[in-house]
């Protein structure tokens, strides 16, 4: 099984791409950046996990919220899907992930996670630091670029 852990602001957006469309109801989903995301599930088979802040937006609300709603449905225009989400465990992006690996223990898993908030060094605190491909919000054309898919791609199918 190979896995994506997904977070969307600084992945699937930036500042920049934010700032020139927050009044036209995009939520700040970067359709390019979408793409680039596909590129990896293309090529390596890869189911998503949403880690991003955004899955308090769907599941855990009596109502799915607007932002989430778009992401599902911007997702679904490129043939992509949220399988599941991690757990919410102290706004601790690795320990919820190694807490959804650990709760997957039968399986064989390889994974990536495509995030810009934690560094490298709180990944490795949780033993999974070298599955990090970290992004930038703040970069100019931040997000997912180039580079990161190729890096993903190694790590899932290397």
């Amino acid at each position: 099984m190979k896995v994506v852990f997904l977070d969307i602001d600084g992945v699937l957006n930036s500042m920049d791409y934010y700032e020139r469309t927050r009044d036209k109801g995009t939520y700040g989903i970067n359709p390019n950046k979408v793409k680039l995301l596909k590129e990896i599930i293309e090529r390596t088979g890869a189911e998503i996990i949403l880690s991003s802040t955004w899955r308090c937006l769907g599941r855990t609300l009596e109502e799915e919220h607007p932002m989430y709603t778009y992401l599902v449905e911007t997702l679904a225009q490129f043939g992509l899907e949220i399988k599941e989400h991690t757990p919410m465990i102290n706004n601790n992006r690795p320990e919820e992930i190694k807490a959804w690996l650990d709760n997957q223990a039968e399986k064989e898993i390889k994974f990536v996670s495509l995030d810009d908030d934690f560094p490298k060094e709180k990944y490795e605190k949780y033993g999974i630091g070298e599955c990090l491909v970290r992004t930038s919000f703040y970069e100019s054309d931040g997000g997912i670029r180039r580079e990161h898919v190729e890096m993903a791609v190694e790590i899932l199918n290397g």
